[in-house]
Parts: C-alpha cells; sequence; structure tokens
C-alpha cells in the first residue's frame, strides 16, 4: 500500500507519500501478553515522527497517510521461524497515540479511538 520503504535510524519514506519522516529514537515496546499478536510488538524499537503534523498535510488527500498525524514508528524483525519469512524482514506499525509508553495492543480501539493506525512487513535489502 505504501510503496517501498528506505528505513534509517534518522528518517523513514515510503514510495508513494510525498517527503520524508524525521525520526528520534525514544525507547523500546514492553513484552505484551495475552493475545498471540500483541506478542508480535513486545521488543519494537520506537521513534518519535518529529515532523508528523507535515507528513499528515503532505499526505491529506492522497488516502495513503493515516486519518490522525503518525506520531511514531514502531520496528522489529520477523524471526525467520515463521515459516514463511525467506529473506530478512522488518515489521514496522505506525502509531497514532499521543505517548508511546501507554500504548498497548491487547487495549487498542478501533475507529476514532484506534492507536494502530497501519502495520506491514518490508523486505530488508
Amino acid at each position: 500500500m505504501l510503496g517501498d520503504l528506505t528505513l534509517s535510524t534518522t528518517s523513514a519514506h515510503f514510495a508513494k507519500m510525498k517527503g520524508r519522516m524525521k525520526l528520534e529514537y525514544v525507547g523500546v515496546l514492553p513484552a505484551f501478553a495475552g493475545a498471540s499478536y500483541a506478542a508480535e510488538f513486545g521488543g519494537a524499537s520506537v521513534y518519535r515522527v518529529t515532523n508528523a503534523e507535515s507528513i499528515f498535510a503532505a499526505n491529506r488527500n492522497n488516502r495513503i497517510e493515516c486519518d490522525r498525524p503518525t506520531r511514531y514508528l514502531a520496528v522489529t524483525d520477523v524471526p525467520l521461524q515463521h515459516g514463511y519469512v525467506t529473506e530478512p524482514e522488518i515489521w514496522l506499525w505506525q502509531l497514532t497515540i499521543e505517548d508511546w509508553r501507554e500504548f498497548d495492543p491487547k487495549n487498542d480501539g478501533v475507529g476514532a479511538k484506534a492507536t494502530i493506525c497501519m502495520g506491514a512487513t518490508f523486505d530488508l535489502k
């Protein structure tokens, strides 16, 4: 949906989006018990998008950006033992929550209360 991803520790660019997200490392998500998908978030590196408002404004009309500014990116490796993974990949989630330390995938809402805007895997090149 977003096209190829160019990612470093200081920026992210999706091929189908205008602009480059400026990133600042802020921490690591804790382990989450409960729902099976929740465990995927544990240990993910979290980056604050320092230009969230300008990226949101630049992509407002292309229906690719979230319905609210992406405040954080959470990134982790996809374990090769998943069976379908044959090349290194990462999971990347766009989070719209105001404070990443309050994020809990088990309690994430839907619609206006959702804090996960998008989640996808990307090949490492």
